[in-house]
């Protein structure tokens, strides 16, 4: 898949990746979402529009991944922790 980001951010391309902060808008299948971390330090589910996966490496709480099949079904939900040793900065 090619990533399709400069000059289309305004989702004229069926590929294109839209920064939205707001709700979602419904459009009849699933949207996988990142980058504005979930309260919850856990991947957020609506069923009808999207998957929200961004749990805060950062924080840290720990890195999501979903797997879906080709008819984009969820398959898998992948959590791993993050280490302290990731995050931290180191001071000098």
């Amino acid at each position: 898949m090619e990533l399709l980001v400069v000059g289309d951010v305004h989702g004229s391309h069926p590929d294109s990746v839209l920064w939205n902060r707001g709700k979602l808008k419904n459009i009849g299948k699933m949207q996988i979402i990142g980058h504005t971390p979930c309260e919850s330090g856990k991947a957020e589910f609506d069923r009808i529009s999207s998957t929200l996966i961004d749990t805060g490496a950062y924080r840290p709480v720990g890195l999501t991944a979903v797997k879906e099949d080709q008819d984009g079904e969820i398959e898998e939900i992948i959590f791993e922790p993050t280490l302290l040793i990731d995050v931290m900065s180191e001071k000098g």
